[in-house]
């Protein structure tokens, strides 16, 4: 508001605006000069409060977890130490909460075939998958296979 006295005008309604940004809020803040001190520190104390109520997420929790990673987990368990089917990979996963379309599930089960962790054995469409017996081999060491009279044979794999 404009008020005059004499020839001189007052401005009586004076404001100071301030724009201000912490992390990722950017906020402004209209207030009188006398007032602005204890606007800005408000402020600042409301974002930083609700900014130390979120949560960090890791990485695992925003993506979910693969299909693979989650037949790798039942390699490791054992499970896969008897032959298995596409049928019986997909009900078991979905026993454990895991809902997966088939053809990821057989998808995965390739993959893990062709990096060797699992071996595919049958026929088409009647495939079993089995963990590989001799998953801690590594390339270049050697396996001897014993022959039948007590000869040894070396292996490199």
């Amino acid at each position: 508001m404009l008020c005059k006295m004499g020839k001189m005008l007052m401005n009586i309604d004076r404001k100071v605006r301030v724009k201000l940004t912490l992390g990722k809020v950017t906020v402004e803040i209209e207030a009188p000069p006398e007032e602005l001190d204890q606007a800005i520190k408000r402020t600042i104390s409301a974002i930083t409060e609700t900014q130390g109520q979120e949560r960090p997420t890791s990485r695992e929790e925003k993506r979910g977890v693969t299909c693979r990673e989650l037949i790798e987990r039942l390699i490791g368990e054992g499970w896969f130490d008897v032959p298995r089917s596409l049928s019986e990979v997909s009900r078991e996963l979905a026993r454990r909460g895991h809902f997966y379309d088939q053809t990821a599930v057989a998808h995965s089960l390739l993959d893990l075939v062709r990096s060797e962790v699992l071996v595919r054995e049958g026929l088409p469409r009647r495939y079993t998958y089995v963990a590989r017996k001799d998953r801690g081999i590594g390339i270049g060491q050697e396996r001897v296979m014993m022959g039948e009279e007590g000869s040894s044979d070396v292996d490199r794999v």
